[in-house]
């Protein structure tokens, strides 16, 4: 069985760290620039090429991995390439089901939205799919994602919401901790250390919550009555925090229903 990527970029470079990590083997990469396919060949037992139609009749399971903009080119270059019993997974943002289909008429279709913590193996993938494809191929992407973080399965209409919450948190979430850091700062902390206060609390703050403990069980353990960080919470409280970041991620929401049509 082979895997082929159509694109190496960045995200799909954590797929396939991901993947020769859990043992896969037998991976493809078409990609146009030369230096990069030399960096992914020399970091990765895989075969590189810049030949999408090779990876399309070659490989058994296709991850198309590129920019947006670039999917018109690629499709008016594959028309005509059967891919009849293939899974083409696409992680390309805003690029929905019915789009996919009419690019890859005769094959098994997985659309999905990683995040950038798959950088680290850390990501939060969303899947979504139509009632034709079958189980085994919906769980076939789950194993191939379940290698660079944890996975969900949703129906499309919820992936704009997705979008607002994991495709665009760890921006909020790295804004807030830039937030405090500067906040820090400002106290006295030498920026240096500001920094590795904030993110350590941070990142100990994020095993806390997956660990099973809910973010309201955390706040009610840390702030005690009358304490230091009662006095924090009501600051935010009284600023509208809850308002913001609301707004925020309908705002983000709309932005990926504009941008899918």
């Amino acid at each position: 069985m082979k895997t082929g990527f159509i694109g190496g970029g960045n995200m799909a470079e954590a797929l396939i760290k991901g993947l020769t990590a859990n043992g896969f083997t037998n991976i493809l990469i078409s990609e146009p620039v030369e230096i990069r396919c030399s960096y992914l060949k020399e970091h990765y037992p895989v075969t590189t090429m810049s030949d999408n139609i090779t990876i399309l009749k070659s490989s058994d399971t296709i991850i198309i991995a590129i920019k947006p903009q670039n999917m018109p080119a690629l499709k008016e270059q594959i028309q005509g390439i059967d891919c009849a019993g293939k899974t083409v997974i696409s992680i390309v943002a805003g690029v929905k089901l019915a789009a996919l289909q009419s690019m890859f008429p005769s094959a098994y279709i997985v659309r999905v939205m990683p995040n950038t913590p798959a950088l680290v193996l850390e990501a939060m993938s969303v899947l979504t799919s139509d009632t034709s494809v079958p189980k085994e191929i919906l769980t076939k992407a789950e194993n191939i994602f379940s290698a660079i973080g944890q996975v969900v399965v949703l129906s499309e209409d919820m992936m704009d919401a997705v979008t607002a919450v994991s495709g665009s948190g760890p921006a909020f979430f790295a804004l807030f901790t830039k937030c405090v850091i500067e906040a820090g700062a400002a106290l006295g902390l030498p920026e240096d250390i500001s920094n590795t206060l904030a993110i350590q609390t941070m990142k100990g703050t994020a095993k806390l919550l997956s660990s099973a403990q809910k973010p309201s069980e955390l706040i009610k353990m840390v702030a005690s009555p009358g304490g230091t960080t009662e006095a924090g919470l009501k600051v935010f409280e009284a600023l509208g925090l809850k308002k913001t970041v609301s707004e925020a991620l309908q705002s983000a929401a709309l932005r990926s229903a504009e941008l899918g049509k």
